[in-house]
């Protein structure tokens, strides 16, 4: 056997060389690619939660509908709930679902949520 060692490696320095030669691939092979088109886009703005912490207080869903102007009796937001365990060890966890504001796909522009929506057909709210 010879004493020639493979240098190690981190886990987290492999993924990151592998995205980085991923993203950087990408770009070269994307037709078009309009930087400054990019950049004069309206901002696209996401909410990020620590699941670990909700409570299921639902105050996330409270605040999304009045941001929004969401009317009575509607959500855009909705918490899932899950119990596990056996009584008496029992433990639930929360998962809050958010509206992702979506862009729709290249040929209609329409969300999928709202095509299906037997309340709201069509009908999508306009962001600055």
């Amino acid at each position: 056997m010879s004493d020639n060692k493979t240098p190690e490696i981190s886990r987290r320095k492999f993924l990151s060389g592998v995205g980085t030669a991923a993203a950087g691939a990408a770009a070269m092979v994307t037709p078009g690619l309009n930087v400054q088109a990019a950049t004069t886009k309206a901002p696209r703005w996401a909410m990020v939660m620590d699941l670990r912490r909700c409570i299921g207080c639902r105050a996330c869903t409270v605040a999304c509908k009045s941001e929004n102007h969401v009317s009575l009796g509607r959500f855009r937001a909705v918490i899932q709930e899950k119990t596990m365990g056996t009584f008496p060890n029992t433990k639930k966890a929360f998962l809050p679902l958010m509206c992702n504001h979506c862009e729709g796909n290249k040929k209609d522009g329409v969300p999928p949520c709202v095509k299906i929506c037997p309340q709201f057909p069509g009908e999508r709210r306009k962001y600055r």
